[in-house]
């Protein structure tokens, strides 16, 4: 805890180190996913925008392979956000300037009542991919079989675009 206290401050600055060290390396691939998507004409595909927000983490493994990440989002999203812990997104706009925009995008598209509902409901698609990615995890699922693994992280994307699109209605 010592090293925590001296590196970090406190354990909230340990977090906010940690987001801002993730979000930074998803960054640019979230950047060149945008243009992709602006370049062919499919700026408001609701499912190329998710995929933009959700792929980057599959280049964030740890030396097993495994998508600690994305277990680390599942559980914020779960319990520190609602507590009122805030992400890199919240507190550095400028160097997440991608994932605003995607977000923004998002958002837009699928309205809302005020952007907390946009938000709760943007998180739970989110939280539906990176359960996805937990799950294969835990069968070794990206290093037994990478293309079934993709299928799936596919389909989580999809059916997340689709529960989207459909609180639109």
């Amino acid at each position: 805890m010592a090293a925590v206290q001296y590196h970090f401050g406190d354990r909230l600055g340990l977090l906010h180190a940690l987001f801002e060290w993730r979000v930074i390396q998803m960054e640019a691939p979230r950047g060149r996913m945008l243009a992709e998507l602006d370049a062919n004409g499919m700026s408001d595909d609701l499912g190329g925008l998710l995929r933009a927000i959700c792929e980057p983490i599959l280049d964030l493994v740890d030396d097993e392979g495994v998508h600690t990440y994305a277990a680390f989002m599942c559980q914020y999203l779960t319990q520190l956000r609602p507590s009122g812990i805030l992400h890199a997104y919240d507190l550095q706009p400028v160097r997440t300037a991608n994932l605003h925009l995607l977000q923004e995008r998002v958002l837009g598209i699928i309205g809302g009542n005020d952007i907390i509902d946009g938000d709760q409901r943007l998180g739970l698609a989110y939280l539906m991919v990176m359960n996805a990615i937990v799950f294969a995890d835990t069968e070794k699922l990206p290093i037994k079989d990478p293309a079934r693994f993709r299928a799936r992280f596919d389909e989580a994307v999809r059916m997340a675009a689709a529960a989207l699109a459909a609180s639109m209605d």
